[in-house]
């Protein structure tokens, strides 16, 4: 089964929006890790970091457009996950600090999750990892590993 608004199938789309959040999710983490590494080195070291987080968060924004661009018919879906940010004005411009950068990668990654869950809402999905299927759709999700 397939959705029409989908280029990809559901499966593929599930896959890619999973590895876009799992990014977000690292790209978090790491930002998050380096503010504590500059908060003890003192001075101007937040500073000086800021601007290279606002980089980073932006080169994974545009990677994401990109696969989004690649799974939905409309562009509609890349422009909501651009704009999902609340602080997007604050973010971007002006003087960012970590939390600024950290919470516009989750409000998208909350977006992503959106896409995901209306996905598996709609059309069962079977994805396959080593000897597991996953069967997911609206009422969960099953695991059952393959005989071989």
């Amino acid at each position: 089964m397939s959705l029409p608004f989908l280029k990809v199938s559901p499966e593929e789309a599930v896959v890619q929006i999973q590895g876009m959040s799992l990014a977000g999710y690292q790209l978090k983490d790491a930002i998050n890790a380096e503010h504590e590494k500059a908060r003890i080195a003192g001075g101007t070291a937040l500073i000086d970091a800021a601007p290279t987080w606002v980089e980073r968060c932006n080169n994974w924004i545009n990677e994401c457009l990109g696969k989004l661009e690649a799974i939905y018919e409309s562009q509609v879906y890349a422009y909501e996950f651009r704009d999902a940010d609340a602080l997007n004005t604050v973010t971007m411009s002006g003087n960012p600090t970590r939390s600024h950068v950290v919470f516009g990668i989750q409000y998208r990654i909350n977006k992503l999750s959106e896409y995901e869950r209306f996905i598996r809402g709609h059309v069962p999905i079977e994805i396959n990892a080593g000897r597991d299927i996953f069967f997911i759709n609206a009422e969960g999700a099953n695991v059952r590993t393959k005989n071989k």
